[in-house]
C-alpha cells in the first residue's frame, strides 16, 4: 500500500501535466504581480487609488502576493517537480545510455534546477528600498539585510540574523531634470534624468545619468530612477502656502488641484529649447482626488513670479523644491541566473533545432 502511494506520487512528481499547471499557476501570480504594485506603503497606494480599491486588494493579499502560501506552495512544488524530472531522467539512463541526446536533456534539465535554486536564493537574500535625493544632496543608501526573508527565518533556525547597515559610500544627486515633447500643441514628458555619483572618502568613484530602465550599478546595487517630488510655494492673498504636486490649493471656498511644475527641456524639431516653469490649477470632482481621470476641468495657468486674479483672488506661484526617487535593488543570484537561463535556452535551442531536425531527416531518409 505505502509502495502504491510512494509510485503515485513519484509520478505525480514527474508528470509533464502537472508541471503545466504549476507553470500556468506560477505565471497568473507574475501577471498579478506586474500589474499591482507590491510591497509599497500605505501612501503610495491611497495616492494611486481610491481608499475602496485599496481595502480590496489589501483585503484579498494582492499588494504582497509573492510572500504568500497561495504563491510559495506552487513554486515550491514546482521546484520539486524539476528536481524530481531530472532525477529521473538520470536514474533511466545513466550510466549505460548515455548519448548526446540523453546529455542535452539532462543538462537542460539541471540548468533549470539551478534557476530554481537561484529563485530560491533570490526569495531568501533579496532586498531592496527606496531614496530620495535633493540636488546636491549626498545619503548613505541603507542595507536593508535586517529586513530580508533569512532574517526572517534565521533565528527559528537558532542561527544569528543578518543586521541592517549602511554603505561605506555615499549616493549623490549632481542634478535633475525633465525633457519634453511636443504633440499636438500639448508637452508631455519623455524623461526624467538624474546625474547620480557615488562618493567614497570624498572621492567620485562612479557616475552616471540615470533614466528611467537605465539603472546606475554599483557594489552589487542597481538604482533605478522611479519618481520625483516637488514641494511648490504659492502666495494666495498675501498668505504663503506650500503644497505637493496633487494636492489641494483652497482659493477662497474653492479648492484647485495642483499640477506638477511644467519646467526643464523641450526637445523640439528644431532643437533643444527650455519650457517654463509654470503650474495649472484644476477643478477636480471631489470623489476623484485618488485616480487618474479624464473629466478633470482645465485649469488657470501660473508661471514662476507672476500674480493672476483666480476666482477674485491674488495668486501667486513663487517658487518649487524637486527631489528625485530612486528604487534599488540588491539580488546576490541574478548574475548566476543570466547565465543559466543562456545555458538553458542554449540547449533547448539544440535539442529542437539540431537534435530533432537530425532524428527527423534520418527517418525520411530510412
Amino acid at each position: 500500500m505505502v509502495k502504491r502511494i510512494l509510485t503515485l506520487v513519484w509520478k505525480l512528481l514527474t508528470s509533464l501535466e502537472v508541471a503545466v499547471i504549476l507553470v500556468l499557476v506560477l505565471t497568473a501570480f507574475m501577471v498579478v504581480g506586474a500589474l499591482v504594485p507590491q510591497g509599497m506603503d500605505d501612501e503610495f497606494y491611497l495616492k494611486a487609488w481610491d481608499e475602496g480599491t485599496y481595502h480590496t486588494f489589501r483585503d484579498l493579499g494582492l499588494l504582497n502576493i509573492f510572500h504568500k502560501p497561495i504563491f510559495l506552495v506552487p513554486a515550491a512544488l514546482f521546484g520539486l517537480n524539476l528536481l524530481c524530472c531530472s532525477v529521473d531522467i538520470l536514474r533511466k539512463f545513466f550510466p549505460k545510455n548515455i548519448t548526446a541526446h540523453f546529455a542535452v536533456s539532462a543538462l537542460y534539465h539541471l540548468a533549470l534546477v539551478g534557476m530554481f535554486v537561484g529563485f530560491v536564493v533570490t526569495y531568501l537574500f533579496s532586498y531592496g528600498g527606496e531614496i530620495w535625493l535633493k540636488p546636491g544632496e549626498a545619503k548613505r543608501v541603507p542595507l536593508k539585510r535586517g529586513e530580508t526573508t533569512w532574517a526572517r527565518l534565521a533565528p527559528r533556525l537558532g542561527l544569528a540574523a543578518p543586521q541592517n547597515e549602511e554603505t561605506t559610500y555615499e549616493l549623490r544627486l549632481k542634478s535633475f531634470e525633465t525633457e519634453y515633447v511636443e504633440k499636438d500643441g500639448r508637452i508631455f514628458v519623455k524623461d526624467w534624468i538624474s546625474a547620480l555619483e557615488v562618493v567614497a572618502e570624498g572621492d567620485v568613484v562612479a557616475a552616471k545619468r540615470v533614466e528611467v530602465n537605465d539603472p546606475l550599478v554599483y557594489g552589487g546595487m542597481k538604482y533605478y530612477q522611479a519618481s520625483f517630488e516637488q514641494k511648490i510655494k504659492f502666495d494666495v492673498d498675501g498668505e504663503l502656502r506650500e503644497l505637493e504636486a496633487g494636492e489641494a490649493l483652497a482659493v477662497g471656498d474653492e479648492k484647485l488641484m495642483v499640477s506638477t511644475v511644467t519646467g526643464g527641456t523641450l526637445l523640439a524639431d528644431d532643437g533643444p529649447k527650455p519650457v517654463g516653469p509654470y503650474v495649472e490649477l484644476k477643478q477636480m470632482p471631489k470623489d476623484k482626488w485618488h485616480r487618474v481621470v479624464k473629466d478633470v476641468r482645465p485649469g488657470v495657468r501660473l508661471s514662476q513670479g507672476e500674480r493672476t486674479d483666480v476666482r477674485g483672488h491674488d495668486v501667486a506661484f513663487l517658487s518649487y523644491r524637486e527631489a528625485s526617487g530612486f528604487t534599488y535593488k540588491r539580488d546576490p543570484a541574478v548574475k548566476y541566473l543570466w547565465v543559466l537561463w543562456i545555458v538553458f535556452t542554449a540547449l533547448i535551442a539544440v535539442r529542437i533545432y539540431v537534435q530533432e531536425s537530425a532524428l527527423t531527416w534520418l527517418r525520411k531518409e530510412d
